[in-house]
């Protein structure tokens, strides 16, 4: 994609100029764009209906006896004009191209333009004046006109605060709910791959019970000890996972029915989510 945005103004002579325009802003997004990556609007082409103007030009050359006239019009074409004899010169009229070859440029919509449609030209001290409120800290806004102006950053709204909040909880329970349990005074794994593990031997101890055999397993804690489990207590890991992980879960809903609960900005801003976990 070539050229940059072109606006016009006229000098003191009346002649055209042109103006560059690189920066951009989009109502839409919020975003600034730049045309020498986005491709230019409208860029300047050689006018393709152009054609060079022609000129008449005279030829001399000596006269060759018996010369076919039609050899003359071969030659030259549509661009002969006329041919005469003068005693022994042949002058020859014909029409070739001027001294300007160059054609003019027009004006045309860039069709590898990847600006946005809404995207407003903003001139570059303008540009430079918003990053500089940006880097402040400043937001970036638009006005009535959909022109970008800095504005201070808008304080969350209390339903915005509240939504923050309850998405952190979550995480929060989510984390604590992978990170382990405990049983038998230490705490063991219960991230995916061991909650797949606790279950597979669950049902190993459940089935060795029931077909009267012996059963015992040393299960790797979370701080790489050995515990050594038989049945009964093999079979019990599932059931203090479920209760552990119940235990977070009413937690949850304890903070977020106090973040709901909330009317005030320094109500939700007292309420600590990081607090009253079941511990390990």
């Amino acid at each position: 994609m070539g050229g940059k945005t072109a606006k016009h103004q006229t000098d003191s002579s009346g002649n055209r100029m042109v103006m560059i325009m690189d920066n951009y802003f989009s109502p839409s997004t919020g975003l600034f764009y730049s045309a020498k990556l986005f491709g230019a609007r409208r860029i300047m082409v050689p006018d393709p209906a152009w054609q060079c103007p022609l000129i008449e030009k005279t030829t001399q050359r000596p006269l060759v006896e018996g010369e076919d006239p039609a050899t003359i019009a071969a030659y030259y074409g549509d661009a002969l004009v006329g041919w005469e004899a003068l005693d022994d010169v042949l002058v020859i009229t014909h029409k070739e191209p001027g001294d300007s070859v160059t054609p003019p440029l027009v004006e045309i919509d860039n069709p590898e333009c990847r600006l946005p449609a809404d995207a407003v030209p903003v001139p570059e001290q303008r540009y430079r004046e918003l990053q500089a409120a940006q880097s402040q800290g400043l937001q970036i806004g638009q006005d009535e006109h959909g022109n970008p102006v800095a504005m201070t950053q808008p304080e969350p709204s209390l339903a915005a605060i509240k939504a923050s909040l309850s998405a952190a909880i979550t995480a929060e329970r989510d984390r604590r709910e992978a990170i382990g349990f405990p049983y038998h005074g230490r705490v063991l794994d219960s991230n995916p791959l061991s909650v797949q593990r606790i279950t597979a031997a669950a049902l190993g101890a459940q089935a060795a019970v029931a077909t009267g055999q012996v059963f015992t397993v040393d299960w790797t804690c979370a701080d790489n000890s050995v515990l050594t489990l038989d049945a009964p207590a093999v079979i019990g890991m599932p059931l203090a996972l479920a209760q552990h992980a119940a235990a977070l879960h009413a937690h949850a809903r304890t903070l977020k029915a106090a973040v709901d609960a909330a009317t005030y900005k320094t109500a939700l801003a007292a309420i600590d989510i990081q607090s009253g976990w079941p511990e390990l």
